[in-house]
């Protein structure tokens, strides 16, 4: 069987990334299996790989759609898996000549305006181009191609499967498969290791210090905490020397004496080091105003190292968080500050969220699973 997975932004620097981290997990599963997999992606070939054939086109969108059809043409897939944004089903002419059945990865969460609308005091003007062009293409006109050209849509939550395909209809597979989650890393670390400590309760932020992560969000549900035994552990990852030193002035000048209580580190961490941490919080917050992904896999990995989160009501989260989270409205500073003030105040609370990881981790599934599952699913 040979696939092409149609994928615009894949790099070494993204594959780490959503979306991009499931396909790359899933095309070396499926090459494992003896799929013959292609990529054909807008980025110039990675050194040194060999778990699928590259095609490098210079671009995906409507005005090289000629060169898009030679190359679709040539590697005759059995199965394309292209991944799908209202703005690109909308736009790109090529999906038409595609003589397999197409597949859509529905990597973009299809946010509802309601949902947009609320987000916007949190976004820069980049994010509001790049969410609000997807918002303008009519609901109608995205729904159309894919009732006419794909076979199926493939989502790694219920909500964006359920929302795509009922737009489209009822002729049009659904499928669902979450992101995968490497288990034998992501695990709870001994109980002598935890550290469990009740006269200070540790909250922790990993991400980039973003407004649409929810940063600003939650620095301002942090400074209406009124606890001594709250602490906060910022993460800022990737930020170099001169951002963490503007984040640490901003954050005294938020919080005045309660800037003492939070602790900050920029850079990038190695894995060992990170999963360190986030063993060690007793709850990590991840308030994230949109996700630029459908599902950030941060809040299964958590979950999977057995601590617990604080995330919002948006896309795949609360899915993917189960009885391990703790949801809240998106952009609300006051919701997420009864529920950091909660955790600080009930114990059983903390413990009771504690013990659900183990069960939500019971159903989180390894890459080498859900690889297995895409090709249950294109191998029909």
């Amino acid at each position: 069987m040979k696939v092409a997975f149609c994928i615009y932004g894949y790099s070494d620097e993204t594959a780490p990334l959503q979306p991009w981290l499931t396909v790359r997990e899933v095309a070396a599963g499926m090459a494992e299996r003896g799929w013959e997999v292609h990529m054909v992606t807008d980025v110039a070939e990675h050194a040194g790989q060999t778990t699928f054939v590259h095609h490098h086109v210079e671009s995906m969108r409507p005005s090289n759609a000629g060169r898009m059809a030679d190359i679709l043409r040539s590697i005759d897939a059995d199965r394309l898996v292209v991944l799908s944004t209202p703005l690109n089903l909308a736009t790109s002419s090529w999906y038409g000549v595609a003589r397999g059945d197409l597949y859509a990865f529905l990597s973009y969460p299809f946010y509802t305006q309601k949902e947009l609308v609320r987000a916007i005091r949190h976004l820069t003007i980049s994010d509001l181009v790049t969410y609000g062009r997807h918002a303008l293409v009519p609901r109608l006109v995205w729904a159309r191609t894919l009732r006419r050209n794909f076979a199926g849509v493939i989502a790694q939550s219920s909500r964006t499967a359920d929302r795509v395909a009922d737009a489209a209809g009822g002729r049009i597979q659904r499928h669902v498969i979450q992101a995968g989650v490497d288990l034998d890393f992501w695990r709870p670390g001994c109980v002598a290791d935890s550290g469990a400590d009740e006269e200070n309760v540790r909250f922790l932020y990993v991400g980039s210090a973003k407004t649409i992560r929810g940063f600003d969000v939650l620095i301002s549900a942090f400074s209406r905490l009124d606890s001594d035994k709250a602490t906060l552990r910022i993460l800022a990852r990737g930020g170099d020397e001169a951002e963490v030193d503007a984040l640490r002035l901003s954050l005294k000048a938020r919080l005045g004496a309660r800037a003492e209580k939070v602790s900050l580190q920029g850079g990038w961490m190695e894995r060992d080091a990170l999963r360190e941490e986030i063993r060690s919080a007793d709850v990590v917050v991840l308030p994230f105003v949109l996700v630029p992904s459908e599902l950030p896999v941060s809040v299964i990995e958590c979950v999977a190292s057995g601590t617990p989160v604080i995330t919002t009501d948006i896309d795949g989260l609360p899915e993917a968080a189960g009885e391990a989270g703790m949801i809240v409205r998106s952009g609300d500073p006051r919701a997420l500050s009864k529920a950091m003030a909660r955790i600080v105040d009930d114990a059983a609370l903390r413990r009771k969220l504690s013990l659900a990881c183990e069960n939500e981790r019971s159903r989180y599934e390894g890459w080498e699973v859900v690889a297995q599952r895409w090709c249950d699913v294109l191998g029909d």
